[in-house]
């Protein structure tokens, strides 16, 4: 029989997310956006101003699994701070968000 993989509680969820918090804005934000997203670690460091859907609570992920595109939704809590690090960033809508985080091979 195959091992299922455990998965984290929201309790503990909640602890990561503090610890980060407490380290980096970035780091935190990162993280969160992954959690209530579900969008991959490559899509993450893809991801640009332009491809959030503040409006719509979703973010457009353009180089989704495959080449394909697809839209994940996202909380109003995540998206008002995504806004914020948006704003305190001076972040220009089609510069990555996270680019020194992961190097996903598709380039700027």
């Amino acid at each position: 029989m195959r091992h299922i993989t455990d998965y984290l509680g929201k309790a503990q969820v909640d602890e990561m997310l503090t610890a980060a918090r407490s380290c980096s804005e970035r780091d935190y934000l990162m993280m969160r956006i992954l959690w209530r997203s579900g969008i991959r670690i490559n899509e993450l460091s893809d991801l640009r101003p332009q491809d959030i859907e503040y409006h719509n609570h979703v973010i457009n992920v353009v180089k989704a699994k495959g080449g394909k595109q697809r839209r994940a939704p996202l909380d109003v809590i995540t998206l008002a701070e995504l806004c914020g690090y948006v704003c305190k960033h001076n972040i220009s809508s089609d510069i990555r968000l996270f680019p020194f985080f992961f190097s996903s091979g598709h380039g700027s």
